[in-house]
């Protein structure tokens, strides 16, 4: 008897392994699992800000490019790397904003009053006539991100290597 539960025990096993490895069931080894979302740039004023929008990529799934903005950028060509910023000091916003950057239209008041009290951090675009939804989505999961919608940033705005962002 204990022989016949066995074969049954080990058939039944086999045949369920044989099925997955076939992705009939959808968790088998030919699945198409997306590596990254798309590329996105993205630019900021402070190196601290940089280490955050690594953590965003890794936990959203957007691969990042990041653009520096400098004293010496020139905000007439930033277009041509980077369509979103995100940055904190108000003269770096003040320059985006006289050239023709506006605060993200993606984000909820909620949203901004979260992230105010975690970094305080704005998120800048500039206009898109010919639209990209990837920016768009990108934007979006990044203000969810930013404001602790999407992830609890509890932990993260504690720790010490964002200390310089913290308000």
């Amino acid at each position: 008897m204990k022989k016949i539960i066995s074969i049954i025990v080990i058939s039944v096993l086999s045949l369920a392994m044989i099925g997955c490895s076939c992705a009939s069931c959808g968790c088998g080894g030919t699945q198409n699992v997306p590596t990254a979302k798309g590329e996105v740039s993205i630019a900021y004023d402070k190196a601290e800000i940089r280490d955050l929008l690594s953590y965003y990529q890794a936990n959203q799934g957007y691969v990042v490019t990041f653009v520096p903005l400098e004293e010496s950028t020139d905000y007439a060509k930033l277009p041509d790397s980077a369509r979103v910023a995100v940055v904190k000091d108000e003269a770096v916003i003040e320059q985006l904003k006289a050239a023709g950057w506006t605060e993200t239209a993606q984000w909820t008041e909620a949203q901004k009053a979260s992230n105010e009290k975690l970094f305080g951090l704005t998120v800048l675009e500039l206009p898109n006539e010919s639209g990209t939804s990837l920016n768009k989505d990108a934007v979006a999961a990044l203000t969810r991100w930013l404001s602790g919608e999407a992830e609890p940033l509890d932990d993260l705005v504690k720790s010490s290597d964002f200390a310089a962002l913290n308000n």
